[in-house]
């Protein structure tokens, strides 16, 4: 049986890097101080080198920009620090701010149509999280801030019956806040929150 190959701790960090495996690397290298720079593959482990990433398939004059006029009579007014989530089909817009004035309102965007929805919902609040839940259609609202008020609210608005309700909530959740950062986990059918 053939030695191990030893490798410098330079290229296996770079090597694993470019794989996208920087922790595994970092673990087997170690970052203590004093070590002579070399790594010593585990007996379990093998070196491998990374896999190039496949070629982009669309060509530059298929992608861009295109500016779209609704076909709406009263579309949603200039906001910033509000919400999106989409179900594929229509892109739902709620709340955020139009200079000094917290809003609260509700959009859909459909085929070139804006229409509003449920308007018995959330307070009016910006810097809030909103996730989609395919399997219950529904957009799941956290948090946000309007002025000095902070929340920790969460709710639901039923894109199939176009209406809001508050989720009841147990234990202990996060601090109220706004400009977090939120993800819907499908598998563990949960809403993570951070920062």
């Amino acid at each position: 049986m053939e030695p191990p190959q030893r490798l410098s701790r330079r290229a296996l960090l770079r090597s694993a890097f470019l794989g996208g495996s920087g922790v595994l690397a970092a673990y087997l290298v170690g970052c203590a101080a004093g070590g002579d720079g070399q790594a010593t593959p585990a007996p379990t482990a093998t070196f491998k080198r990374p896999t190039p990433p496949p070629q982009p398939t669309a060509t530059p004059s298929s992608l861009g920009w295109q500016l779209i006029s609704p076909n709406s009579a009263n579309p949603p007014q200039p906001r910033r620090d509000h919400s999106l989530a989409t179900n594929g089909v229509t892109v739902y817009v709620f709340a955020g701010r139009s200079g000094s004035e917290e809003l609260s309102d509700s959009w859909g965007f459909t085929a070139d149509v804006w229409a509003s929805y449920g308007t018995e919902g959330p307070s009016p609040r910006h810097g809030h999280n909103a996730i989609w839940d395919a399997a219950r259609d529904r957009i799941i609202v956290f948090g946000g801030q309007a002025g000095s008020t902070f929340f920790d609210d969460i709710w639901e608005f039923d894109t199939r019956s176009n209406e809001w309700r508050q989720l009841p909530q147990s234990g202990s959740g996060p601090a109220p806040r706004y400009g977090a950062g939120a993800a819907f986990d499908a598998a563990g059918d949960r809403m993570l929150v951070t920062h």
